[in-house]
């Protein structure tokens, strides 16, 4: 059996279309066909396989002239664990002005006092430098403290009236999810998008009157 090593600087890109191997086709061929072949010829065989240089379309046609005859060939075929793409949030924290009494007389949102604060997202094992997520991230809000009337709204333990209500940066209600159950997805990155290392995601919060009867003075 003759075996030919060949060195090659030549880079060989390879992909594995999203899934969890990858084959690279003939990274091996071997003979033992002496019997079927002259010296010349084998000493013209090996001469053409070196002078390919690694190059995948020469060494294809060199396996061609040989016609079968005592070749061996070998794909090599690589498995892994592909890290996937997460998003981990970072604590947020949105401080309101004070409001006054005045203010709090009617139930509903008191809009004038809102602010921003921006859901930071801390994104590693993107793909490529392109940073495209290698699968989808889900985004969505989740607390005990829903009010059972509006899924935008969370109501403090200390039950005095005011609570809190969310909005996008469209500033369209946020439902937040209660319990272990998904009812609503905050946003969406899709497989293969693009998405950087530090994601911010605008959040709005402002006061909001559940019970204008229990209303008094004092921190939320």
């Amino acid at each position: 059996i003759t075996i030919s090593e060949i060195n090659s600087l030549e880079a060989v890109t390879v992909s594995a279309r999203g899934g969890y191997s990858v084959t690279i086709d003939n990274i091996t061929v071997m003979s033992g066909a002496k019997n079927q072949w002259s010296s010349s010829d084998w000493v013209v065989f090996i001469l053409r396989y070196i002078g390919c240089w690694g190059n995948r379309e020469c060494v294809a046609n060199v396996i061609t002239d040989l016609n079968g005859k005592g070749v061996y060939k070998a794909s090599l075929t690589i498995n892994y664990n592909r890290k996937e793409t997460t998003c981990a949030p970072q604590n947020l924290t949105i401080t309101l002005d004070p409001v006054p009494m005045t203010k709090l007389r009617a139930k509903g949102e008191v809009s004038e006092f809102s602010k921003q604060g921006d859901i930071i997202l801390d994104c590693k094992n993107q793909v490529r430098n392109a940073m495209l997520t290698s699968r989808q991230i889900a985004v969505n809000l989740r607390s005990d403290l829903v009010w059972d009337e509006n899924e935008a709204v969370l109501k403090p333990d200390n039950d005095n009236g005011v609570g809190f209500i969310l909005r996008d940066s469209n500033r369209s209600l946020l439902k937040i999810n209660k319990g272990v159950a998904i009812n609503s997805i905050f946003k969406t990155y899709a497989k293969g998008s693009a998405v950087n290392s530090v994601e911010a995601i605008p959040v709005f919060a402002t006061y909001y009157v559940l019970d204008p009867a229990k209303v008094k003075a004092g921190p939320l």
